[in-house]
């Protein structure tokens, strides 16, 4: 029996998609399918861990991202088909989510619930998460808290970190401390962040800013990406809360380029502007716009109305309207009444779609039930 090396399948497949154009046609989805049949064979635990590399490829490499995309959906579906619950799990993501045109929340809850039973702890956790907000399921409090700690049993430190926030939020600090002290054992950044911000506020203790700092470092340490985000606006401003500190754009970028690592938006469009401004770090543009991209691609609201602006002005990028309406669309209420207002007069005026009056009509109705005062405004 041949024994197949799946890291140098994972490189392959990376490189393959690399050279790839910017836009995904029909025929590349074909080639994609033919590239990833070529290794459907390996065993399902190593096509998910396949997968998982082209999905961390895409939220990475924006300028490709639908390919791969389309790559790693393809391998969790060879993996799921063999029967790993990981790659069940990544299904459900993938329709929570949206990626690679999926977007179904009861296929997602159908996913995760396989996965569940399966005994993923992830998808236990997602479980849980799905019952206490009532996503694709009925609502149900006891059901999220029996999933969510049959999650954290099973070792998932996102989950500690779930119920420790939940029981700090319910004044039950004896089990919220139980369930972060397991996550920490473990070294999972979110529960030293936790941890922190029960410092930092005075959650069941008495404030110290100081302690909220060092448990902030650890937390960064262990690659918690919005830590990260926290102590690079530190080190960029000189000061945390009431605690003075050595203004350092050095140790900002060096937490900004951890974060981007550990795939935090927020860290990805700190850096890309800082590069695009060029007044606090050297200047890139270049690179600017490839981070804000990257943030973008990765959910961040701020990102995607300034790549629509970027490719409806067309100065630094070709002018290309149906990304600016792509991008536009995609922060939607999530970037406030700016994006409203934008998208608002795209459909007016049908630039990069149709003209559609009458949805312009509704987005200016959400648009005027928001507060001017937003932040985002």
């Amino acid at each position: 029996m041949n024994v197949v090396d799946y890291e140098e399948l994972k490189k392959d497949c990376i490189d393959y998609l690399k050279e790839g154009s910017n836009e995904l046609e029909p025929k590349d989805v074909e080639n994609i399918k033919k590239f990833v049949c070529s290794f459907k064979d390996v065993n399902e635990r190593e096509l998910w861990e396949i997968g998982k590399s082209l999905q961390i490829a895409a939220q990475l490499i924006p300028e490709r991202a639908d390919m791969f995309f389309q790559a790693s959906f393809l391998c969790y579906q060879y993996s799921a088909e063999k029967g790993c619950p990981s790659a069940l799990r990544s299904l459900g993501q993938y329709h929570l989510f949206g990626y690679a045109e999926c977007r179904d929340k009861f296929k997602a809850v159908e996913y995760v619930k396989k996965a569940a039973l399966l005994g993923n702890s992830y998808a236990q956790m997602d479980l849980g998460l799905y019952y206490f907000i009532g996503f694709g399921v009925k609502k149900n409090e006891s059901k999220g808290l029996y999933w969510t700690t049959r999650a954290a049993h099973n070792g998932c430190t996102e989950a500690m970190e779930s119920l420790g926030r939940r029981f700090l939020m319910d004044g039950k600090y004896d089990k919220a401390h139980y369930w972060l002290s397991e996550g920490i054992k473990h070294n999972y950044g979110g529960c030293y962040y936790a941890v922190a911000l029960e410092n930092l506020h005075g959650i069941g203790c008495e404030i110290n800013i100081e302690k909220g700092w060092n448990l902030l470092c650890l937390a960064a340490d262990h690659n918690y990406g919005f830590a990260c985000y926290l102590l690079a606006e530190a080190y960029r401003l000189g000061e945390f809360k009431s605690m003075k500190i050595k203004r350092d754009m050095n140790c900002c970028a060096y937490y900004l380029q951890k974060g981007i690592k550990a795939l935090n938006d927020d860290c990805m469009l700190l850096y890309g502007q800082l590069l695009f401004v060029g007044t606090e770090i050297s200047q890139d543009i270049s690179k600017g716009i490839h981070y804000i991209h990257m943030a973008a691609q990765n959910g961040n609201p701020k990102a995607q109305i300034i790549m629509s602006g970027l490719f409806f002005e067309g100065k630094l990028v070709e002018k290309d309207d149906v990304k600016a309406f792509y991008w536009i669309r995609k922060a939607g209420t999530r970037g406030g009444r700016p994006a409203l207002r934008q998208l608002a007069y795209f459909y007016e005026e049908g630039i990069g779609v149709a003209k559609a009056p009458d949805k312009a009509k509704k987005i200016w109705e959400i648009y005027d039930l928001l507060a001017p005062d937003k932040p985002s405004e």
